[in-house]
């Protein structure tokens, strides 16, 4: 039916219940998004984990630093954060 289709590898990266999702098309093979986060121990909507959008203090979490970190080795040399206002690059 459709001649084009979206292909991507999706990234979680956890830690105490931090994550941070990732995505990456495979016809964009240098670029990877970090989309959302969530935390299980604390943002909970009727025992579901809810994701929230990232902000500037995410940027200096260990743990967002140790997602760029394993993206880059992964060949991912652009690498942005979708925020309110569209995708910033980090």
């Amino acid at each position: 039916m459709y001649d084009y289709y979206y292909e991507y590898d999706i990234y979680e990266f956890s830690e105490n219940g931090l994550s941070y999702i990732a995505r990456s098309y495979s016809d964009a093979p240098l670029d990877a998004h970090i989309l959302k986060k969530k935390n299980d121990k604390r943002w909970r909507i009727f025992g579901k984990a809810k994701y929230k959008i990232l902000g500037q203090a995410d940027f200096k979490n260990a743990l967002f630093i140790k997602a760029v970190a394993h993206l880059r080795t992964q060949g991912k040399e652009r690498i942005s954060v979708l925020s309110k206002t569209g995708y910033e690059p980090v």
